[in-house]
């Protein structure tokens, strides 16, 4: 008896279909491009945060600027000079610095006050200048 010899068929090629499935490289180069986006992106966030600390304090120190401000113009400010200090709790990051001096022959007092916070992190600064009219008795 004579055994059938098997024809072993081509393989059979996708001419003209479209293939199914990524090559490697594909996946490689999709994975690449995502994580230089991830890493931008994680980047430009922490930089937010930054941003918004910074500005936070920005705007707690205008507000105690303001604060000090109201408080030295409703004292006797008879005397020129240099004056600091600091806030109470929990203001303790942020300190203040004024400068009184006469101007226009001694009718004005010209208040320079600078606050300033030092946090580890986020520092700021606010300067105002105020000119106050001094009461002649």
């Amino acid at each position: 008896m004579k055994m059938a010899r098997s024809r072993l068929s081509p393989p059979v090629r996708n001419c003209g279909r479209p293939s199914k499935g990524f090559t490697l490289i594909e996946v490689v180069t999709a994975l690449s491009l995502l994580s230089i986006g991830a890493i931008t992106l994680a980047g430009e966030f922490a930089e937010a945060i930054r941003a918004g600390n910074i500005s936070q304090r920005r705007q707690l120190a205008i507000l105690l600027a303001t604060q000090k401000l109201a408080e030295l113009q409703s004292t006797n400010l008879a005397q020129a000079g240099e004056l600091s200090g600091g806030f109470g709790e929990p203001f303790a990051d942020y300190s203040w610095r004024a400068i009184i001096e006469p101007d226009f022959e001694g009718k004005l007092l010209n208040i320079w006050l600078e606050v300033r916070c030092r946090a580890a992190t986020a520092s700021a600064k606010v300067s105002v200048m105020k000119s106050v009219l001094i009461e002649q008795p």
